[in-house]
């Protein structure tokens, strides 16, 4: 007798004893039913002794086979694991991070070829949110500006957010000069998304946001800015989303107009993560934040000079 066991009909076995029928075993294999019968007579010939009791609908394991599954389940158990090992043994890790759109466009996405260049071994997949955290395993990061939407979970601040007066260049050239009050003589564009901005402005301003006569609102930061970009008006927009629009200048800062202070962006590691390589994602916020702390340039914000005075 040959000491090579028949590995494919051990493999058919512990698919039939696992599901108790040669019909499922079959279904799951993609094989015929006459197949898997014929793979366990091959096995039982090779071992010399019955492994199944045949019944009409199902099949049921003799007490050899009963003995040999216990031992063939725990070893194929192990040929899996291996098997997968050594298949991701050389693949990225992958990130799972969720965070709000706004944040993955304009912030998060143009940095991520830094992070790539950092820690090639890793591999960043975003989806977007604001709604409150709901945590689950199919995310390891969160992302998120309001430390209400974190359901009661401690997170770490990595980023605070300054807001600055933005406008196209050609409204600017309406606007001709500019003092805080001037404001009440402009349209104002707002977010319902972030219903909070304008009023910090006019606080620190110390100037009365319910004298506004001209607001228009729209959803969210993506559609403020495009509205800004089409001259409808001005617009209080977070600086670390401006970027791009200054530098192909579509959109420009008011001189002497207030930068003001209107949140700050948290992290949070799900509870289910157990990823060793996502420190490095950890590692890169932290460092962002080191450098924001240093007092780094901001970023940059061309201003054009207007005529008259404030």
């Amino acid at each position: 007798m040959s000491n090579n066991s028949p590995l494919n009909a051990i493999n058919v076995f512990e698919v039939s004893a696992r599901l108790g029928s040669f019909q499922k075993a079959a279904k799951e294999l993609c094989v015929t039913p006459g197949a898997v019968s014929h793979q366990i007579k091959q096995l039982e010939d090779f071992i010399g002794k019955k492994l199944f009791k045949r019944k009409s609908r199902r099949v049921e394991l003799t007490k050899i086979g009963r003995i040999y599954y216990a031992k063939v389940g725990a070893s194929l158990d192990v040929l899996h694991r291996a098997t997968q090992e050594v298949q991701s043994a050389n693949d990225k890790e992958i990130i799972r991070i969720e965070t709000p759109l706004t944040f993955a466009m304009h912030w998060l996405t143009p940095r991520m070829i830094d992070f790539q260049m950092r820690y090639p071994d890793v591999e960043l997949r975003v989806s977007t949110s604001s709604d409150p955290i709901r945590v689950h395993r199919d995310i390891d990061l969160y992302l998120r500006r309001d430390p209400n939407q974190f359901s009661g979970l401690a997170a770490n601040s990595f980023l605070t957010e300054y807001s600055v007066i933005v406008c196209s260049p050609r409204y600017l050239e309406q606007v001709r000069s500019w003092s805080n009050e001037k404001i009440y003589s402009l349209p104002l564009i707002s977010m319902r998304s972030r219903q909070d901005i304008w009023p910090v402005w006019f606080r620190e301003a110390k100037l009365n946001i319910n004298s506004v006569e001209n607001q228009i609102a729209f959803d969210n930061t993506i559609l403020a800015i495009q509205a800004a970009i089409h001259g409808i008006g001005i617009a209080l927009i977070p600086e670390l989303f401006l970027k791009p629009f200054f530098e192909n200048g579509s959109l420009i800062s008011i001189p002497d107009a207030s930068k003001i202070k209107t949140g700050t962006y948290y992290y949070l590691r799900s509870p289910f993560h157990r990823k060793k390589k996502a420190s490095a994602f950890f590692n890169w916020l932290k460092k962002l934040e080191l450098e924001g702390k240093k007092g780094l340039p901001d970023e940059t914000r061309p201003d054009l000079c207007l005529t008259g005075t404030a």
